[in-house]
């Protein structure tokens, strides 16, 4: 039942995101259609664009956009508020939804692209890697089997960089991929202790990692 719940959330988060972008564009097609009301009582006549209504209005433009403003700032909050209410209840839900693979079916948990890492240089092949085994050390730590898959895509004919793509697979269904984004993972101290260990600086992934963190936490570099 739990799991039902859980999906049933996750389809709401996901209608919920994708409805902020069409509620922006209602609340701007308003603003406009107000605005070229005012203008028009200043010219009764002719094409109006919106460059010109900006012309004719002035700073009683900028007077007539602030209440929509307000409103589309409310309306974002307001989405954000219920999505992060659903994702605290999925968290809560996903502790209590035991995970396993089964069957023969492979499906994809992430992706990782070397495009990401591009400032690496010839180390942006290495640092992608690093960034799909990080994912893959989330869903082993929840028992699900894993592989990566590396698809290649050529290299830089200028400098031999070696561009490709890493798909983390887990052993389950789609289902068990959606209870995983809200499963807890490896903590961060086991993340860094495990990418300095694998020869990743984790500074690559954290940029605001403390100076010392590795000290005060008995990391080692080697």
């Amino acid at each position: 039942m739990s799991k039902d719940q859980l999906i049933d959330n996750h389809q709401k988060i996901y209608k919920l995101s994708t409805s902020k972008y069409p509620t922006l564009m209602a609340l701007q097609e308003e603003l406009n259609a107000t605005l070229i009301d005012a203008a028009r009582k200043l010219k009764p006549k002719g094409k109006l664009g919106m460059k010109k209504v900006y012309e004719l209005l002035g700073e009683e433009a900028f007077e007539i956009a602030e209440p929509f403003k307000s409103r589309a700032t409310e309306a974002m909050n307001s989405i954000e508020i219920l999505i992060k209410s659903l994702q605290e209840e999925n968290v809560l839900l996903a502790k209590n939804i035991p995970l396993e693979s089964s069957g023969d079916e492979w499906v994809e948990y992430g992706s990782v692209s070397t495009d990401t890492y591009a400032s690496q240089g010839f180390g942006a092949i290495k640092y992608a890697l690093g960034a799909a085994q990080r994912m893959e050390l989330k869903a082993k730590y929840n028992g699900l089997e894993t592989r990566i898959d590396k698809i290649d895509r050529g290299r830089c004919k200028q400098y031999g960089v070696q561009y490709a793509d890493f798909k983390v697979m887990i052993r389950g269904s789609e289902t068990d991929v959606t209870v995983l984004k809200y499963k807890e993972g490896v903590s961060l101290k086991e993340k860094v202790r495990w990418m300095w260990k694998n020869g990743i600086n984790p500074r690559v992934y954290y940029p605001f990692l403390p100076h010392g963190y590795e000290e005060s936490n008995g990391i080692s570099f080697l």
